[in-house]
């Protein structure tokens, strides 16, 4: 299966489960309702939501961008004196 399908039937279950959580339903009845097995249903509650993927490199730098830093510049509190 390749990552953009992947990808897609990740969300499509998100979708379900939160829809399930709010119908206040019995989730074999909700399952019933949408015709998906009751094993899928739990196995993809399980997982975790499909979220993109941000890397520790890019949230370094989103923060330096909001404390007013370039790249390359070092915060004035770690500075060797």
């Amino acid at each position: 299966m390749s990552r953009l399908a992947s990808s897609k039937t990740a969300q499509i279950w998100a979708e379900r489960i939160a829809q399930c959580e709010r119908s206040n339903a019995p989730v074999a009845q909700f399952c019933q309702s949408i015709g998906c097995s009751l094993t899928s249903c739990y196995q993809w509650k399980r997982k975790p939501a499909a979220k993109p993927q941000t890397s520790a490199f890019q949230l370094v730098l989103a923060l330096r961008a909001h404390q007013g830093l370039d790249r390359d510049q070092t915060p004035r509190s770690r500075r060797k004196a």
